[in-house]
């Protein structure tokens, strides 16, 4: 078992070349290429899957893709292809780039961080919808790219209700939120 912030190595495959050992320099061919262990960090499993990092912005304004951080349109199209995988729920708490949601169909909830401030953004007692499998959080219009620390898990036992099948959002670049594109 490997525990939290623990290195795991990795071997690479075995390999024999004609005469040569695996692991050693081979004579005559490419050297920027020598099989060498490599070498992962082991994350802290949430749902039988890793936890999101939380990840500062390294520019300002923020530039990052990350889990919690802005909406890029393809996450944002592969959110509006996978309806069943939403949860309505009610937020319970909120501390700074923090909620907590609670879901209505399931005895579960969710804790998620988002890199702005979600104090006067969203209210206490608001209903939103959460997207775990694509780390997404959508309140009112806006859709937002969330960090699932911590969530039930799996996909929901009862879908949210009024979700279309399909659906079409824009993303706005600058400020990475996407909002649903009405059919007219």
């Amino acid at each position: 078992m490997v525990g939290f912030g623990q290195e795991i190595h990795l071997q690479p495959p075995d390999r024999v070349d004609g005469n040569r050992a695996p692991g050693t320099v081979p004579t005559g061919e490419d050297l920027t290429r020598i099989d060498r262990p490599r070498v992962r960090r082991a994350r802290a499993p949430i749902m039988g899957r890793s936890m999101h990092d939380i990840r500062p912005c390294n520019s300002t304004p923020c530039h990052a893709f990350w889990p919690g951080h802005q909406m890029h349109p393809i996450h944002a199209g592969a959110v509006g292809r996978t309806p069943e995988g939403w949860r309505d729920g009610l937020i319970t708490a909120i501390d700074g780039g923090m909620v907590t949601v609670a879901y209505l169909h399931e005895v579960a909830s969710a804790v998620i961080w988002h890199h702005r401030d979600f104090r006067g953004s969203v209210r206490l007692g608001e209903p939103v919808a959460v997207h775990e499998g694509y780390h997404a959080l959508q309140a009112g219009r806006r859709l937002l790219n969330a960090a699932i620390i911590s969530g039930a898990g799996g996909t929901p036992t009862v879908p949210a209700l009024g979700r279309p099948e399909r659906q079409l959002f824009v993303v706005d670049l600058e400020n990475g939120e996407g909002e649903p594109l009405e059919a007219e």
